[in-house]
């Protein structure tokens, strides 16, 4: 039997691998470490390398963008939320001087009206005293005309009297005669 170790195919053994039979990491294809712990390809390895770093490259740059259009989203929202806080301060404005407004016409309305009531106050208090002077006078003169009447009746009897006292005298005289 032969050992395997042995050199040259004559004598049945397996050939020894030498640095110039085996295939160089260069020439490979996919590069990678060699079994043996050879020298690794620069030029792939430089290609990794850049790939590598435009990769990161790239993704910061989309990591920035996204972070700029977060940014600008969040800017937006800020500002929406501003103007609507805004508007509405400035309808609460409004509202807060409509309502002034109104209790000043309010006040101003109960103010006239306190003001005609006291008006009208005077007036009814005109209308009474000239109700109650007419009263008074329509009463005083019904009472003197009462007293007109009783004294013209008092009148009318007396000349009533005088006249039959007169005829009956002149009767009497025309009877003497």
């Amino acid at each position: 039997m032969l050992k395997l170790d042995t050199v040259g195919k004559e004598e049945g053994g397996r050939e020894k691998e030498t640095q110039d039979s085996r295939v160089s990491f260069e020439d490979r294809e996919g590069g990678g470490r060699s079994r043996r712990g050879g020298r690794r390809n620069t030029e792939y390895l430089y290609k990794k390398r850049k790939k590598s770093k435009e990769k990161n490259k790239n993704k910061k740059k989309k990591e920035e963008e996204e972070k700029k259009e977060e940014e600008k989203k969040k800017k937006k929202i800020k500002k929406k939320k501003k103007e609507e806080e805004e508007k509405k301060k400035i309808k609460k404005k409004k509202k807060e001087e409509e309502e002034k407004k109104e209790e000043e016409k309010k006040k101003k309305i109960k103010k006239k009206k306190k003001k005609k009531k006291k008006k009208k106050k005077k007036k009814n208090f005109l209308v009474v005293v000239v109700v109650v002077v007419v009263v008074v006078v329509a009463v005083m003169m019904a009472v003197v005309m009462a007293v007109v009447m009783v004294v013209v009746v008092i009148v009318i009897a007396v000349m009533m009297v005088v006249v039959v006292a007169s005829a009956i005298a002149v009767v009497a005289l025309i009877n003497t005669i």
